[in-house]
Parts: C-alpha cells; structure tokens; sequence
C-alpha cells in the first residue's frame, strides 16, 4: 500500500472563542481591557463611537484617528490593537 492510500487526519483545530457580549460601560470597559475573545456591542448607544468609528475609516485617517482618540480617553483602553 502506498502512503498516498491513507487519509490524513486533520489537525485538530480548537473551536472559536465566543464572544465577550455586553450591554453596559462598565462591561465594555472590562472587555476592551481583556483582548482575548471579540466583543459584541448589545447597546446601540454603547456601540455608536465604534460604528462611526469604521465609517470614518473610509473617509480618511484624522477624522478616524480623532475618533479613535475620543474613545481611549472615554474608556481608557487602547482599541487599536485589536482592530
């Protein structure tokens, strides 16, 4: 029998992290300081700063980073790391 007749086993991939969900700042702060699972946003207010956040992406780099500023001072985490 050749080597070619066998099936490889895939390796064995963990599964995906949940995500951090959360509804208050003081959640969202705790969240953003963890850096380890992704974060869903349940609060449309609490999730505001970073929707404008990613429009202001496309637009150009200081409105972006005037934002990106905004929310470090307000929650006192840096973000951009993790984006």
């Amino acid at each position: 029998m050749l080597e070619s007749d066998y099936v490889q086993a895939e390796l064995f991939k963990p599964p995906p992290l949940l995500p951090v969900r959360v509804s208050r700042k003081s959640q969202l702060v705790a969240a953003l300081r963890q850096r380890a699972r992704p974060i869903v946003i349940e609060n449309e207010e609490l999730a505001r700063p970073f929707a404008r956040l990613l429009e202001a992406r496309e637009f150009g780099d200081f409105i972006a980073d005037t934002i990106s500023e905004w929310i470090v001072k307000f929650y006192g985490t840096e973000i951009e790391a993790q984006w």
